[in-house]
């Protein structure tokens, strides 16, 4: 045996996107949103379009449809910032809807999580259009958030310089 476990399950991330979930589950594209919209597949949606699934959960849900108690709640955060000590924290709520799903007018929760989402990939090195991406907004709702609230525009600019 050899000291690295090379198992699949351990060639995927802990929190993986859509596309990893898909091929750690080895499901094709159709069968997999159809099941995901069914509300079958195991994950947590910070937006319409972000969607994380954690790896233990879905490891569980195939072998027999039982999810561990603790994965029933949600899955670790995603943020690479650590509690109390991040830009993202600054990003507080502006009390407006200009951040915007397509189509759909965000909670203050979700513009909260959309901007730490977005600003975590920032500081990841993720383009800023990948960034509002993967966060479910798009580049206007980034603009809007710049200009109504200060301090998200400050906590973008110190991660970007």
């Amino acid at each position: 045996m050899s000291d690295h476990d090379t198992t699949p399950e351990n060639t995927y991330p802990e929190i993986m996107t859509s596309e990893q979930a898909m091929a750690f589950l080895q499901m094709g594209r159709t069968a997999f949103y159809r099941a995901l919209r069914a509300g079958e597949i195991p994950c947590r949606r910070f937006s319409q379009r972000m969607i994380r699934f954690h790896r233990e959960t879905l490891s569980a849900w195939i072998a027999g449809g039982a999810i561990p108690a603790a994965a029933e709640q949600a899955p670790p955060p995603l943020s690479i910032f650590e509690e109390g000590q991040t830009p993202a924290t600054l990003a507080s709520v502006s009390g407006n809807d200009n951040g915007r799903v397509p189509g759909t007018t965000m909670t203050s929760d979700q513009r909260e999580e959309a901007k730490r989402a977005y600003l975590a990939d920032v500081e990841g090195g993720a383009p800023l259009k990948v960034a509002a991406r993967d966060a479910g907004v798009t580049m206007g709702a980034v603009r809007n958030w710049r200009d109504s609230d200060k301090a998200f525009d400050e906590a973008e600019q110190a991660i970007r310089n």
